[in-house]
């Protein structure tokens, strides 16, 4: 199976999810009560659904890209940056290292820049995919932007309505047609980012013109 197919059926089942939370509105006996807050439930649901297609959509990509054995300093700087700020052994935020830690980190570099890229498991989320960190992993992975305020915009709410139910604010009224703004919303996005990995798959934008040598 290819990525573009592994993708593509991960797209469908995640349809499928969202499919089945709205069939369950309008096919269970539910009291207005009940309604609500089914309703205002769909929303982290759908989150989840959004935040997952991310995590492993760039998961295999990256496995893609190392599956091509290309070494670190053949990849387009925005990708060496990612991984090699995203090794845990290559922590850049720390204030204070002895020198042992930093002769190892000599070493360590020495020998880590010679290997194809990592399939990462390290991905900035932060639980909080919206615009600006989607924005991050796109450029992080040279994807590509996503330059629509409405999708910014709506995005943003999706993020502001998950956000607040997730920490038991109930004061935001959340509607069916949030909801089917919502759900619209993702499988517009997801089929977006499923055709920059193609493109960039296609065409390897994962790879830079110029190559940087450690000497």
């Amino acid at each position: 199976m290819t990525i573009q197919e592994e993708i593509s059926t991960d797209i469908d089942w995640r349809n499928g999810e969202m499919a089945e939370l709205r069939i369950i509105l309008h096919k269970a006996r539910l009291t207005p009560a009940q309604r609500d807050t089914y309703i205002r439930y769909i929303v982290p649901a759908i989150y989840a659904l959004w935040e997952g297609f991310i995590k492993n959509s760039i998961r295999l990509y990256s496995k893609e890209i190392n599956k091509s054995n290309v070494p670190l300093t053949s990849l387009h700087e925005n990708l060496l940056t990612h991984a090699i700020t995203s090794d845990i052994k290559l922590s850049l935020d720390k204030e204070r290292i002895q020198f042992d830690k930093q002769k190892d980190f000599s070493l360590y570099i020495c020998e880590y820049i010679g290997k194809p890229f990592p399939t990462t498991n390290r991905l900035q989320t932060k639980s909080n995919v919206n615009y600006d960190v989607l924005s991050d992993i796109l450029n992080r992975f040279n994807l590509g932007m996503i330059v629509d305020k409405k999708v910014e915009q709506t995005l943003n709410k999706l993020l502001f309505f998950r956000n607040s139910i997730a920490h038991g604010d109930n004061s935001i009224p959340v509607t069916e047609e949030h909801i089917n703004e919502f759900v619209q919303l993702i499988q517009d996005l997801m089929l977006e980012v499923y055709n920059k990995i193609d493109f960039a798959i296609n065409n390897k934008t994962y790879l830079r013109t110029k190559v940087y040598t450690c000497e």
